[in-house]
């Protein structure tokens, strides 16, 4: 979801936001992917999937490639301070 969704979902949910923070996060492809524990031909496939995006799906996630394999890219987060009433 975008951010102004998440926003609007809280508002709408009767939270009263007082600060947000947006950021991004860079992951390392490898530790990034060990961590879901996956088996080694869905990491090619999905290699092979990011290496053949567009580029400006490259350029929005900020891929770093090597020898034909991701590297890193970077996710964008958001950090919510929101109160109910």
């Amino acid at each position: 979801m975008k951010k102004s969704e998440w926003l609007q979902k809280i508002e709408l949910s009767g939270f009263e936001i007082s600060e947000w923070i947006g950021f991004r996060k860079t992951f390392e492809f490898e530790s990034w992917f060990n961590r879901m524990k996956q088996p080694e031909d869905v990491k090619e496939m999905l290699n092979s999937y990011i290496m053949t995006a567009s580029p400006a799906i490259h350029k929005k996630f900020r891929v770093k490639v090597n020898n034909d394999t991701v590297q890193s890219f970077e996710g964008e987060s958001i950090l919510i301070n929101a109160i109910k009433y």
